[in-house]
Parts: C-alpha cells; structure tokens; sequence
C-alpha cells in the first residue's frame, strides 16, 4: 500500500535548483542593501550637517560651533552612526559572497562567520540623546572670556531634516536586511547539502546588523527630535546646560517626539505624504526600545492624546472616497502609517491601557459574529438567566498559552462564522508546515498578539514570494462568545461563536481563534468573514500564491504529488453533493493519499464533538464529482 503523507518526498534536481536559485536572489538583494548603508553613510559626512564655525556678533564675545557641547555631541554621535552604516555594508557584502559560493556549492576559502571586527553590530556604540542643552557660559572664575555658542536657526531646521531621513532609510534598510537574510535562512535549512555557511551564522548577522541599524535610526530621530525641541525655544534666548539622567534622554526624546507627532498630524498642521513621514518616524523611534520604556512612552498618550488620535482616524475614514484618487497618495501613505501605528500601540501599550485605545480605536476590536437564531431559539422556553446581555460578550483568554502542546490539525475547530474556507487553509497549514505557521504569531508583554499575514499574496496580478508584502496584524485575547442551551433539557452556559479556542484536549490553545481574528480585523469584522476564498486565505496565510484546479481532471496522483512537495491541499464542494457523504458548498483539507487504493483523507474543518476527529477516508472517484474545485499552494 502506498500512502504519500506530507511532505515526505520531492525531486532532489528541483529543490537544488530552487535552493540555488534563491540564494543568489538574497545575495543580490544585500548587494543593493549594503550599497544603500553606503549612502547613507555618506550623507552623515559632519560637513553637510554641521556648519563650522563663524564669528560672533559685535559684542557677543567669541562664538564657536565647533567647540559647543550641542555640536561636540552630534559631530560624535554621527560618527559612531556613520561607522555603523560603513560596518553594516562591509558585513552585507561579505555574507553576499559566501551566499554565492553557497549557491555554486563551492568549496570554504576562509572562515566563517568572519571575526566579530567585521560584524556590524559587534562594533554598535549607543549614543543617548539628548545629553546637553545648546547654550552655556564660561564657568565663574575661568582665565577664558566668557564664550557664547551661536546656534543657526536655518541650520538646525536642514540638519534636522536631514537626520529624519537618515532615520527613515534606516528603518528601511533594517526591515529589508531582515527579510533577505530570513530568506536566506530559510534556503540554507532546507538545503540538505553542505554548505560554506549555516543557517546559523546567519541568524547571529542577522541579529546583530539589525540591532546596529536600528540604534543608529532611532539615535538618529532622537536627535532630529531634540534639534526641532530647540528651534522653539530659541525664540526665548538662551538656557542653562542641563544634564540628562544616562538612558533617559532619548526615552523622553521619543515621548515628545510621539507626542509632538500626534499634535501635527491631528491639528492639521502636517498633512498627507508629510503627516505619513512623521508618523513614520515615530513609529521607528518606538520600535528601537526596550518594551518597558516602550509601554512608559506610549502610557503618554492617555486621555488627550488618544482622544486626538481618534478624531484623525475618523476623519481619514470619512474621506475614504478620496483614497482612491491618484492625486490622494499622500493621504493614503498616511492612512496606513496611522493604521500601522495603532497596531504598534496596541501591540506595546500597559496592559490597563488596552480598554481606552481600543475606544479611542474601534477597528482595532473587529466587529463581533451574530448570534445564531438557533441559538436564542435553544434558550425557550425557558427565559434568560437574568442579568445577561443578548448580544456577544467578549471573554478574556489572555492568560491562556497561544501554542500549548505544539501545533497540530486537530486544534482547529470552526465556530459559527461560515468560513470554512478560512479554517480549511488552517487544518491544511497545520498538517504540512507547523512550524511556518507557529512563526506567524506571537504573544506580546501586555497580553496581546500579532500575527503576520500576507494580504497582497492573492492578488492575481503575478505577486510571487518575492515581492508579497507581510502585514503585521495585532490582536487582543478578547473572544466573542454567546449564551446557548447546547442539549435540550441541559444548562444554559457561555460557548465562543468563532473558531474554537480549545485544543482537542479541551485545553485553552489560542492560535486559531486569534489567527481568524486577525482575519476579521483585516477584512473588516466577523461578519465581513463568510463565504470567502480559499484560495486567498491560503495565499493570505503563506505568503506564496496559491492555485486551484477542476476536480475533474485531478486525480488522486495528482493530490499524492502536491502533499508530497510539502504544499498544502484542499477542496471545495459544489452547492449540491451526492451521497458519498461531503457536505455541500463547504471546503477540506488534504492530509493523506492512498495512492494504491486512490483513498484521500479528508478533514472537515467543523469543530468536532468530544472524542471525534471529523477525518474521514473516502474514495476519490467516488467523490470527485461532489468535489469543484482542488486547492493548492507552498508555504515556503
């Protein structure tokens, strides 16, 4: 008997040639980034910052730039950066070759990983910002005249910007260093062959690259911050210097950074493509602190804040109309940084915070199921339990593990919500790839989740693994549930609408509740769920685009060959089944073939009653004709 389960097989010729294929591709790709550190390095040349120094006014006394602790700090500060960018692009060339000999399978010319000197992040200098105010005199009985520092409005106002930027392409250059070299890890674990590099050397570069670049973006946006702070106050002459506790500075920094780009973006001052790099920038500043001093600075936006943030939401939603006007694109940039920088909030806020952002923020709690009319039917006549609402509550879960006892098909249980198409992908992902898709969630500090999704993969314009965007999605543990009588004379008790938040065990295990939660906040709630795709929640889910084919003209080799290359395989119905026993306009995952009987095992995707499995064994040809279409698609 031959039975093909998973991915148990495949064609060594074609996964060589894909794994060759792809390392050459992330190679390229560092080449372009290490040359993008380049230039970027080059523009933190002080020279084009910093002005040097010019004489003082009549009666001033002498006035130095160059001598000021204000541009002693920057000059020093951009030197540690512009080391970082040159350390960053000499690593980025380097792991590029060995990623070329990797693809020509060519024999070790020297050591790898290289020595710490020539690893970027080995080398980071953090720079807190900021340490000094602009403005100081001479102490009391110095043999020196008294000195005053001559600060340029106009230059402060360029320098500023031009550190923006270079925050702006430093956060860039992080997120594109971390894809490629993800990418490039993921290829070495999969090649079978050895290798003059592990996949292992390259997650060490990969953590320690990404963690220079993002020192030197979010110093670098402090510092802007810190320059604006100062334009304003030089309107009432000078101040003292003022040392900042160590650390503080650039916490406090990017709180009225955060503060300071909530206030233009909501009063008008800063809008689109302008309003859209601000918000930008601040949520890059966010992303480089520690998750305690990340919740300190976001707990600033409390109350007024919140409540501005809001208004500017409601007012880009009321202009929706406009967003799909060519001339709007700014507009648009900002509608999805405010959309990203309430996922970064909700992600990182204290946990008593959660309830006021999600007022302040109501897409960030998608619209609940309904309440099936048989189950208020299950409650007569009987009346209801006095005191509970008619309508959806939510539970909080947040204290349950999101993975229990590892991923497994048998978590997966659809609820209410008639997306079985969605539950399907998720039985069918579990069974292939369990790792891939434990990868795609997980749990922050404050309780919440994020869940990375794919939404541009089912496009049908062409969109490959190459150029599919991934969309972080945040999540609260909050779960719909309903009040039913589950049998006829038994109590009335609380039971979730969704997809099931309890393992086969009947343990809590939250990943494919909060996975289907993620889809109804990016589809726009529960209720905009039913009756969907498969095709596009597989792609959506993998980031790889998934295909469909006639059940006609498929065979059972056909599903065999597919779960043999790893892909996940389901099948949809026709609106009218036979009595083989498939359920009508429903979706299943593929988890076996038995190629010699030409059996498939099918999972229905309902939650199963306690001790059931919902698989099923059936004959393929006596099926197929029920069957509409065959649903396939990688996850890698």
């Amino acid at each position: 008997m031959d039975i093909a389960f998973g991915a148990g097989a495949g064609v060594e010729a074609v996964r060589v040639a894909r794994c060759t294929r792809e390392l050459a591709g992330c190679a390229a790709e560092l080449r372009r980034q290490a040359s993008e550190a380049s230039a970027i390095a080059e523009t933190l040349v002080d020279t084009a910052l910093v002005g040097a120094d010019v004489p003082a006014r009549s009666g001033e006394g002498r006035a130095s730039r160059r001598g000021s602790p204000l541009t002693d700090r920057l000059r020093a500060a951009m030197a540690s950066w512009r080391e970082q960018f040159a350390l960053s692009a000499e690593a980025l060339h380097g792991l590029a070759s060995r990623l070329d000999q990797a693809a020509a399978a060519m024999p070790v010319r020297q050591s790898w990983p290289p020595p710490p000197s020539a690893i970027a992040a080995a080398r980071v200098v953090a720079m807190p910002w900021p340490v000094v105010t602009a403005v100081a005199s001479q102490p009391a009985g110095s043999s020196e005249p008294n000195g005053v520092i001559l600060l340029v409005p106009d230059e402060l106002t360029v320098c500023a910007a031009r550190l923006r930027s270079v925050s702006g392409r430093a956060e860039a250059l992080e997120r594109a260093v971390a894809g490629s070299m993800g990418r490039a890890e993921q290829v070495l674990r999969d090649a079978a062959t050895p290798r003059p590099i592990t996949p292992m050397s390259v997650e060490v570069l990969r953590e320690t690259t990404g963690r220079g670049l993002r020192v030197a973006s979010v110093g670098a946006f402090a510092a802007a911050v810190d320059l604006e702070g100062r334009l304003v106050r030089l309107a009432d002459g000078p101040f003292a210097s003022r040392p900042t506790p160590a650390g503080a500075g650039s916490a406090l920094a990017i709180a009225a950074g955060l503060l300071a780009a909530v206030d233009a973006t909501t009063s008008g001052r800063s809008r689109g493509r302008s309003a859209a790099a601000t918000l930008r920038a601040t949520r890059a500043a966010l992303a480089g602190l520690s998750p305690v001093t990340r919740a300190a600075v976001i707990s600033q936006l409390r109350g007024a804040g919140l409540a501005a943030l809001g208004e500017q939401a409601r007012r880009l939603r009321a202009a929706s109309s406009r967003l799909a006007d060519p001339s709007e694109l700014g507009t648009v940039a900002q509608a999805i940084e405010l959309a990203g920088l309430a996922d970064d909030l909700l992600a990182s806020a204290p946990r008593e915070m959660i309830d006021e952002l999600v007022r302040a923020l109501p897409w960030l709690e998608p619209a609940p199921p309904t309440v099936p009319a048989t189950w208020s039917a299950s409650l007569s006549p009987a009346p209801r339990p006095a005191g509970t609402p008619s309508a959806p509550v939510w539970a909080d879960r947040s204290s349950e593990p999101l993975v229990r006892d590892g991923i497994g098909s048998d978590d997966i249980g659809q609820g209410t919500v008639p997306d079985c198409y969605l539950a399907a992908a998720l039985v069918g992902f579990a069974a292939q790839d369990p790792d891939r898709l434990a990868a795609g969630i997980r749990r922050n500090p404050n309780g919440t989740a994020t869940v990375t999704l794919h939404p541009t993969a089912d496009r049908g314009d062409g969109a490959t693994s190459t150029n599919v965007t991934s969309t972080n999605i945040t999540v609260t543990a909050n779960l719909a549930q309903g009040l039913v009588r589950m049998r006829r004379d038994g109590p009335v008790g609380w039971q979730e609408l969704a997809v099931d938040a309890d393992n086969a065990d009947g343990r809590g295990e939250l990943w494919p509740a909060l996975y289907e939660k993620a889809f109804a906040r990016l589809r726009g709630g529960y209720p905009a769920l039913g009756y969907g795709s498969t095709v596009a929640a597989l792609s959506t889910l993998t980031g790889h685009r998934a295909s469909w084919r006639d059940a006609r003209r498929t065979g059972s080799d056909d599903l065999a060959a597919a779960l043999g290359d790893g892909e996940v395989v389901l099948v949809t119905t026709r609106e009218r089944t036979g009595p083989a026993g498939l359920v009508a306009a429903h979706a299943y995952a593929v988890l076996a073939v038995d190629s010699g009987r030409g059996r498939v095992l099918l999972r229905n995707p309902w939650d199963p009653p306690a001790g059931e499995t919902n698989e099923r064994w059936y004959d393929w040809s006596a099926v197929r004709g029920d069957v509409r279409t065959v649903v396939r698609g990688a996850t890698r």
